[in-house]
């Protein structure tokens, strides 16, 4: 009888409480590391109002971003806060064109496109993005031509 009772403990532990031990564990890796890949130490959210937020890395310092981590850039051709960049330029670098919202958070204002559209502006300078950054963290426009420069708050 005694024995029964331990086959029967061993089978609970076997069968039950090691496989949910190491299902709560798995499930802690993966929120630990979802959690690490998205905001990480090297990232610190400024805002969150569809408007930016801010990332770093070791070699571009701090610089804005969409809310998706999507990089975004200044250009110097643009005089008075007036877009320079239509037509092919604007297919490769395409404006950060704003988002219904109420309230807008400091240094972000709205500018007016000749196409009507409402582009993001930081600081005077308009927002804009780099087509062949694809993935989050990407900073391939940085100082393309010598006239594009990722945002810097």
């Amino acid at each position: 009888m005694g024995n029964d009772k331990s086959r029967e403990n061993g089978f609970i532990w076997k069968w039950i409480f090691i496989p949910l031990i190491i299902l709560i564990i798995a499930i802690g890796l993966i929120y630990y590391l979802a959690i690490a890949g998205s905001t990480g130490s090297n990232s610190k959210i400024i805002f969150s109002n569809n408007v930016y937020i801010t990332k770093t890395n070791l070699s571009k310092g701090f610089y804005l971003t969409d809310l998706k981590g999507r990089s975004l850039y200044v250009f110097d051709k643009d005089i008075n806060g007036k877009s320079s960049c239509y037509g092919p330029c604007a297919s490769a670098w395409p404006a950060y064109i704003a988002k219904p919202s109420l309230i807008l958070p400091k240094n972000i204002t709205l500018t007016k496109r000749t196409d009507n559209a409402l582009q993001y502006s930081y600081k005077g300078r308009l927002l804009y993005y780099f087509i062949l950054d694809i993935q989050p963290g990407n900073t391939f426009g940085d100082g393309l031509e010598g006239t594009w420069h990722l945002a810097k708050p």
